[in-house]
């Protein structure tokens, strides 16, 4: 059992540095311009921002290791990201929200 656990936190930190941490800055970058500072991801890789009562879509990461969240929360601490898992979701945030 703890063999495939390996195997699979390996293949996150693979699909984090050939994919995901390009993805997840790309996205950072975009909302940053709106004054936007943090986003959730859904187990499906689906990323929403929070407007008011409801959430909006602001982006997809294909192929999303939802089940890995502990060794990405680690990956995207050393890139300056607070991340957090929130029941199903990994919210990540950085810097000051604008208002």
């Amino acid at each position: 059992m703890q063999h495939e656990k390996s195997e699979a936190e390996c293949k996150a930190v693979v699909w984090y540095q050939m994919e995901g941490k390009e993805r997840i800055q790309n996205l950072k970058v975009k909302l940053e311009k709106t004054g936007i500072r943090q986003f959730s991801i859904s187990p499906e890789g689906v990323c929403c921002v929070p407007e008011g009562k409801y959430f909006r879509r602001v982006g997809m990461l294909r192929a999303f290791p939802a089940h890995e969240t502990k060794i990405l929360i680690q990956y995207l601490h050393k890139d300056h990201i607070h991340a957090v898992k929130k029941g199903k979701y990994l919210w990540l945030s950085w810097g000051k929200e604008r208002k």
